[in-house]
């Protein structure tokens, strides 16, 4: 489930409003405004319910400290945004910005070195002794089995370019955990929470594809590392110290396959392999284990990827220094218009390969991820467990905590979760008359004037007074809080 929100930011900095945000709820449009601080709160409110924006309020929160406002109407957002440049609060259009990653930086410098591996082992000064014997009998194969498999790896590295993805399931398990424990006193007589190790996503309706083909792109997506980055290049590096060539033989005789004629592709190949095998132990950080990590987990989180890349950057420089002063007059120099040459070709692949693992330091193995389908279920059966009249302000509320503790994430923002959570509640609890608050416009103008009556609180629309006048402390590991 992944909603569209079209977001704008405000062109001044000395105006009401901070962003402005706009998605769909069950078909109704929905704007969420947010504004630099409380003072101008009442102002805001007042023009957006009256003519000509006429907006009804659904819930106003806070998140991280800014109030925001969360309105509903039939009104275009393109519309909105005229109007309110109209009386001087411009906004402009915000696009999801990417910053710098290293994974596609290092398949790119991959892309470039390996294409040149691959063009030097068509130019080697054997092409031109063996001629006639057939295309293949001139290629060189431990350089043709190493830039072949990389290519390859390249390319997953392209497409699924962001590490290992694994679920964080515990982080998952401590947000069920804080948000039961939140919406408690909101609860009808009678209700209660959903445990937090049901899997509530699995009670809804899946329209998801099987096909082999959706399995595949699933599991390189999960494990685009351990596929690509290591085994691809694991069994590149394996053809460049022990060419293809002796290896059918060498197998059904029992015994190891010839290694490579250059002792350095030899050591360039093995040291690969070893600095492999150091990364094929790395672990993604789990803060949210109630575990404690052992010095093992540490090393294994912190210092096994790099290491493993540390060690593949002498390898390749060994690897380029071989091409660069080991390869004129040889047959595996260059033969170009009859002259020998050195290998320049394969030594300014090797060497943008060396460059492609140093940018791979800043690189992460990989990321734990929640799995936010599973959350909005949970949270959203929760919901629907408490009185009608609360759930507009509920809902809010529990979005604006979940944005708080997401945002390192820009793609998890308040807008985005409000929209998802909000939608799972109207689709799966649409006879909850709660979940009818949220589009049908049923705030009046006295609850704008007196926001109160739609608020969980009585004395205030914050949503820290709401959850029974407890400020409402930042998300934190479980391990932090000691929850098991």
């Amino acid at each position: 489930m992944t909603e569209t929100i079209t977001r704008y930011r405000a062109k001044s900095k000395h105006g009401v409003l901070e962003t402005v945000d706009f998605s769909t709820v069950a078909g109704k449009h929905f704007a969420f405004f947010e504004l630099r601080d409380e003072t101008r709160v009442d102002e805001l409110k007042t023009l957006l319910t009256r003519q000509p924006f006429s907006q009804s309020l659904v819930a106003r929160t806070d998140v991280s400290g800014k109030p925001v406002l969360i309105m509903q109407s039939d009104m275009e957002p393109s519309a909105i945004v005229g109007m309110l440049a109209e009386r001087g609060e411009g906004l402009e259009k915000l696009s999801q910005g990417k910053g710098i990653d290293p994974w596609k930086i290092r398949s790119v410098f991959g892309f470039g070195g390996q294409s040149l591996q691959l063009t030097s082992t068509f130019l080697r000064a054997g092409v031109a002794a063996k001629a006639g014997k057939g295309f293949w009998s001139n290629v060189d194969p431990s350089i043709f089995v190493f830039a072949a498999t990389n290519l390859a790896a390249n390319v997953i590295n392209l497409v699924y370019h962001q590490g290992e993805q694994v679920d964080d399931v515990h982080q998952l398990r401590y947000l069920k955990q804080r948000m039961n424990r939140e919406l408690a006193p909101h609860l009808k007589e009678g209700e209660s929470a959903p445990a937090v190790d049901d899997q509530r996503q699995m009670l809804r309706p899946h329209e998801t594809s099987h096909s082999s083909i959706d399995q595949a792109k699933v599991f390189l997506k999960r494990h685009s590392v351990e596929v690509g980055e290591l085994g691809l290049r694991y069994l590149g590096a394996v053809g460049l110290a022990y060419p293809a060539t002796g290896w059918k033989s060498a197998f059904s005789n029992g015994r190891m396959p010839a290694k490579n004629s250059s002792g350095f592709r030899v050591y360039a190949g093995l040291s690969s392999i070893f600095g492999k095998t150091v990364a094929l132990t790395s672990a993604i950080p789990d803060p949210y284990n109630p575990k404690p990590p052992t010095w093992l987990d540490t090393v294994r989180e912190k210092f096994s990827f790099l290491g493993g890349g540390l060690i593949e950057i002498t390898s390749f420089s060994a690897l380029a220094y071989d091409h660069f002063f080991h390869t004129k007059g040889k047959p595996s120099g260059l033969v170009i218009n009859g002259k020998s040459h050195r290998d320049w070709l394969g030594g300014i692949g090797a060497s943008m390969f060396v460059m492609g693992y140093i940018v791979r330091s800043w690189a992460k193995f990989g990321e734990r991820n929640v799995n936010m389908e599973e959350l909005y279920a949970h949270a959203s059966d929760t919901l629907a467990n408490t009185p009608p009249e609360k759930i507009p302000q509920l809902v809010a509320n529990t979005a604006a905590n979940l944005a708080e503790h997401f945002q390192d994430k820009p793609t998890l923002n308040f807008a985005t979760i409000y929209t998802n959570l909000a939608n799972d509640l109207v689709k799966f609890h649409a006879q909850n008359k709660g979940a009818g608050v949220l589009v049908n416009n049923v705030v009046n103008q006295r609850d704008v004037e007196h926001p109160s009556a739609v608020f969980a609180s009585a004395e205030t629309p914050s949503r820290h007074v709401a959850t029974h006048g407890a400020q409402v402390a930042p998300l934190a590991p479980a391990n932090a809080l000691g929850i098991h």
